[in-house]
């Protein structure tokens, strides 16, 4: 299946399958990207790009370009947009989507290529054949080809597919891990939320809310509420996302219900059990319907840090001094690092950054992994 809808859009399907609340849409397969591909014939012009040009930012400019120039064939443009007809119809209205990147080796147990394609939301009819050649194109960002690189994953055979969804109209939105992301302790669920959609914490602009939820009890043991800067909305009279800076009260407020956070908790067990490993699942609160119906997830995948990191062999622990400590913060990812540090506030200014060095910046975002991947320790 994944050869077919890629692997979000297989995931997707097996939580449809286990009656887990999934946003409604279809998939515009890899099939349809290959007979995009081949319809404007740019096959070998990809290989060729590949094979000319060293610079992954060169190799992605131009071939983004032969796909966004690229023409969508008579029959698959109508397929797409009778598919959108269909779900409008279904949901009773004409509706705004979201198009989510769906690769074929994407969300697989041995990589997580989150943020490595884009997802375009709030997308109209009139927009959506023009956003999933966007979505094909973002198979070539700088990112993804630097990422299955480094995973020796063929850059020219890849194929995309597009899961297209119906919007949640998310009065709040996140992530959660069926394990401690800090300390991986399979025993808790991790929930992170903030307000509004969750390109805010999935992209690191804000400071999401905690809640740890026992997976025994299903109990709540920690809550953290966090000053959270802005929310990302959707304003129906401009047509477009717009990022309103947060102050007061809200700033300052649990942006999940304890109810809510326990249904959450019971769907992400639903879905490790099923898969028989720590997952790493996006979800979302409808504003428009009820509880639980309005509890929804957007995205699943296995998680591949503490996965990976215990199939490692254990390291010979480093014995360190007790020294003065200069600041303390939340950790994302545990463990012990020295080298120079380096400030760098835009990534265009990290060409020159050296292998060990630390890198410090007010947030990292997809762009950043060719130098995450060469940094001893990051700090955000």
């Amino acid at each position: 299946m994944i050869n077919i809808a890629g692997g979000k859009g297989a995931n997707l399907g097996e939580l449809i399958s286990l009656g887990i609340r999934v946003p409604p849409g279809f998939v515009v397969t890899s099939y349809a990207y290959k007979y995009f591909i081949s319809y404007n014939k740019l096959d070998e012009k990809i290989r060729e790009i590949f094979e000319k040009e060293k610079d992954d930012e060169t190799i992605s400019e131009k071939v983004k370009k032969l796909i966004l120039e690229g023409e969508i064939p008579k029959d698959l443009r109508e397929q797409i947009l009778s598919a959108y007809d269909s779900l409008a119809k279904m949901v009773g209205k004409e509706i705004l989507v979201a198009t989510r990147s769906s690769a074929t080796a994407e969300d697989i147990e041995s990589a997580s290529f989150a943020g490595q394609q884009e997802t375009y939301l709030n997308v109209t009819r009139d927009e959506l054949l023009d956003t999933i050649k966007k979505v094909w194109a973002s198979l070539y960002t700088a990112r993804a080809i630097s990422y299955r690189r480094f995973k020796r994953i063929d850059q020219v055979t890849v194929e995309m597919a597009v899961v297209v969804q119906k919007m949640v109209n998310s009065k709040a939105a996140g992530v959660m891990f069926t394990l401690h992301p800090v300390t991986g302790d399979k025993n808790y669920i991790m929930i992170e939320s903030s307000w509004g959609l969750g390109e805010a914490v999935v992209s690191g602009k804000v400071t999401p809310d905690e809640v740890l939820v026992e997976k025994s009890t299903l109990r709540i043991v920690e809550k953290k509420t966090s000053h959270k800067v802005l929310k990302i909305v959707y304003d129906k009279q401009k047509k477009e996302n717009l990022t309103i800076n947060l102050t007061g009260e809200e700033a300052d407020s649990m942006s999940l219900s304890d109810e809510e956070a326990i249904e959450l908790a019971k769907l992400a067990l639903k879905i490790e059990q099923h898969y028989g490993r720590p997952m790493d699942i996006e979800w979302a609160i409808d504003a428009d319907l009820k509880y639980p119906d309005n509890v929804f997830i957007v995205q699943a995948r296995p998680e591949t840090y503490w996965s990976n990191k215990q199939k490692e062999e254990r390291k010979e622990e480093v014995k360190i001094g007790v020294g003065k400590v200069l600041t303390r913060g939340l950790p994302a990812s545990p463990g012990i690092a020295f080298g120079r540090a380096r400030v760098i506030l835009d990534v265009k200014d990290a060409k020159d950054f050296e292998k060990g060095t630390i890198l410090v910046t007010r947030m990292t975002d997809p762009d950043w992994v060719p130098i995450m991947k060469i940094a001893s320790a990051i700090i955000t």
